[in-house]
């Protein structure tokens, strides 16, 4: 079904290994955060003020960047940036240090969707975007099995994830046919 859209293909494939890094850890932050931090409800409250209020800044400033350089050179920066905060709430080692790794996470995982959404509709045939968008969805809720190698070396784990997905991406998107897409953003700038 989906041989004649290698662009499709290598965008999730490239995304559940990205999505595997963002969703290992996903579970043990809070542990990590209260069992080995032992951060109270007001440095998890502010930790995660932070982490939401970083994206209202950061989409304007990547969806900036992405019109000028590309959505694929966002998708690689901030790809570099979600990979660090998982490696970095591992090394955290007080309840404060929270506070700029989670505004890091916010800056970059704006860019992050700003990248993916414009990846994603590039990557999909405007008349088929409702299956194509379905599809991509059930792979990004896929549950990964994993198992337990303590919540530190898990985080460090999800990084490389992250980072692996995100040079997948850059790469394998890299090398495709010339959709219509880019082809009329080409021809408007």
């Amino acid at each position: 079904m989906f041989r004649g859209r290698p662009v499709f293909v290598r965008y999730v494939g490239s995304m559940v290994v990205y999505r595997m890094g963002l969703g290992l850890p996903a579970a043990l932050f809070a542990i990590f955060w209260v069992d080995e931090l032992r951060a109270s409800d007001s440095w998890i409250g502010i930790r995660a003020t932070a982490a939401q209020g970083a994206p209202v800044v950061s989409y304007a400033l990547w969806g900036r960047i992405a019109s000028k350089k590309g959505y694929r050179l966002v998708m690689l920066c901030c790809g570099l940036g979600t990979a660090a905060y998982p490696a970095l709430t591992g090394l955290v080692p007080a309840p404060a240090w929270l506070i700029p790794v989670a505004i890091l996470w916010g800056f970059f995982a704006g860019g992050m969707d700003v990248s993916l959404f414009e990846g994603l509709v590039d990557a999909i045939p405007a008349d088929q975007r409702v299956l194509y968008a379905a599809v991509n969805t059930t792979f990004a809720n896929l549950t990964v099995l994993v198992e337990v190698i303590g919540m530190r070396a898990t985080f460090g784990v999800a990084g490389v994830a992250c980072l692996v997905g995100s040079i997948l991406y850059y790469w394998l998107t890299g090398m495709r046919e010339r959709s219509p897409t880019l082809a009329f953003r080409a021809d408007r700038g």
